[in-house]
């Protein structure tokens, strides 16, 4: 991975297949992967370059940062949802 640029005006929602949901600012890589950054320098992989999910990882969105709904986040923050079971 060489020059992961973030995307201020773009962020990612992560479902996994345990239910939970991350969202945080995107992270685009020089080949083409996501990740989301989590704030500081640190990132987590949530698609690769060839369009690939890592595991456990089922739905990726991606979308302006500012929408209709919830609160905007800033690109220093990101959260963690769970789903009732």
């Amino acid at each position: 991975m060489t020059n992961p640029k973030k995307n201020g005006d773009l962020m990612l929602r992560v479902r996994y297949d345990s239910g939970a949901e991350l969202a945080g600012p995107a992270v685009i890589t020089d080949e083409g992967a996501l990740l989301v950054s989590l704030g500081g320098a640190a990132s987590m992989l949530v698609q690769r370059a060839d369009g690939s999910l890592p595991p456990h990882i089922t739905f990726v969105d991606i979308r302006p940062s500012h929408v209709g709904y919830g609160l905007p986040l800033t690109d220093d923050m990101a959260y963690l949802t769970s789903s009732p079971a």
